[in-house]
């Protein structure tokens, strides 16, 4: 009878182990998910502050009256013309 119940604790010692390597393993990958997800976060929350600058820029645009100065923006940075006495230099290096 003692070697059934030396068998029944090594189960319930081999199972007892078994179960805390699962959860330890189960524990890491959700902290390893936790981690990519809190990077993720934090690359949208940038890209939601960039889209928020050009949305206020474009707000801006809206709002801007119309008169000569807006007109000749606009040509300018839309269009790529220019005035007629005026002298373009062109050159091939970013911006």
């Amino acid at each position: 009878m003692k070697s059934k119940q030396r068998g029944t604790a090594l189960i319930i010692k081999v199972l007892a182990v078994f179960f805390a390597v699962i959860g330890i393993f189960t524990v890491m990958r959700l902290q390893l998910k936790r981690n990519e997800l809190l990077k993720e976060i934090e690359a949208l929350k940038e890209s939601y502050d960039g889209n928020m600058a050009v949305i206020e820029e474009l707000k801006e645009d809206l709002e801007a009256p119309i008169d000569l100065q807006y007109i000749i923006r606009v040509a300018r940075e839309k269009l790529g013309l220019c005035m007629p006495h005026e002298i373009v230099f062109y050159n091939d290096l970013a911006d």
